[in-house]
């Protein structure tokens, strides 16, 4: 699951939360700050910029071939 954190979010909270649970990898775009913990909390990756997401996705994607 690929999350943009840009601003606070309960939906986006709740998606994380199910995917997670679901054992599902969650991948969080962060190209600023980010405006609370929990995104930080509940991924199993953090990425600054989408080149940094697309080289992650791939390798991502590599290694479950």
């Amino acid at each position: 699951m690929v999350v943009i954190i840009n601003s606070p979010s309960y939906g986006t909270a709740m998606e994380m939360l199910i995917a997670k649970g679901k054992g599902k990898k969650i991948v969080s775009l962060a190209m600023g700050s980010v405006p609370t913990p929990w995104p930080i909390y509940f991924s199993d990756f953090i990425v600054r910029d989408e080149q940094e997401l697309f080289r992650l996705l791939n390798k991502i994607r590599q290694q479950n071939q």
